[in-house]
């Protein structure tokens, strides 16, 4: 059996969330009776299963512990972290290593920020670069967004607002350069198809025929 939480207010329903940051979520109206919510979740055992077992599966982007040795993504490329004392703070890639140099003792906390640090700053480098590249690429499909932001975010990779402002998430930068310019590419078109129907997966697969491909491996990982 698997382990849950009740949150009760004023609504009508029960209804469940399986999420791999919070786990299995029941919310219930105030007045459901404890029977009544453990029907309800035995009625849905099967599917609560299925989620959580695909959840093992998955691959955790921020799940680096920052000690001598271990590993770091790049790019779609793993590096060894190598840690060493200097007279300044940095990180460098130096051939199979991401190497932080720190000032005095190599706390955890040092090391974690210097490497994030590091992670977003070339994020908006490489990011920014294939933004410009990809409108470029591609100007027949007159793509004209308001700005493009850079910012982590808990569940998405990209995202489009009603405004034309095209987000996306910096972790990409650990995964394959190919996997940030299918996000990209997929939040440009809904500039065009807001939503998710087939006219909007036409224009996609014109512009990206491995788009499921791409959609399939991210679905391997959470940031």
């Amino acid at each position: 059996m698997f382990n849950y939480r009740i949150i009760k207010s004023n609504r009508r329903t029960i209804g469940i969330t399986v999420s791999p940051e919070t786990g299995v979520t029941v919310r219930a109206p105030v007045r459901a009776s404890e029977a009544d919510i453990m029907r309800f979740i035995e009625s849905r055992s099967g599917w609560i299963d299925t989620h959580l077992k695909r959840f093992e599966k998955l691959i955790r982007l921020d799940d680096d512990n920052y000690t001598d040795g271990s590993p770091l993504y790049f790019r779609g490329k793993q590096y060894r972290l190598k840690v060493t004392e200097s007279n300044r703070y940095g990180v460098k890639i130096s051939g199979d290593t991401i190497e932080v140099t720190t000032a005095g003792s190599a706390r955890t906390e040092k090391i974690k920020y210097l490497i994030e640090k590091w992670y977003r700053r070339n994020a908006g480098d490489v990011i920014q670069k294939s933004f410009e590249a990809i409108l470029l690429q591609y100007s027949e499909a007159n793509f004209s967004p308001a700005r493009l932001t850079i910012r982590k975010m808990k569940r998405k990779w990209g995202s489009c607002s009603s405004k034309g402002r095209i987000t996306i998430n910096p972790v990409l930068i650990k995964l394959d350069d190919e996997l940030h310019k299918y996000v990209i590419l997929h939040e440009l078109c809904h500039l065009i198809h807001p939503n998710h129907g087939k006219e909007f997966y036409n224009l996609l697969g014109s512009l990206c025929p491995a788009w499921k491909n791409h959609r399939n491996i991210l679905r391997q990982y959470i940031n």
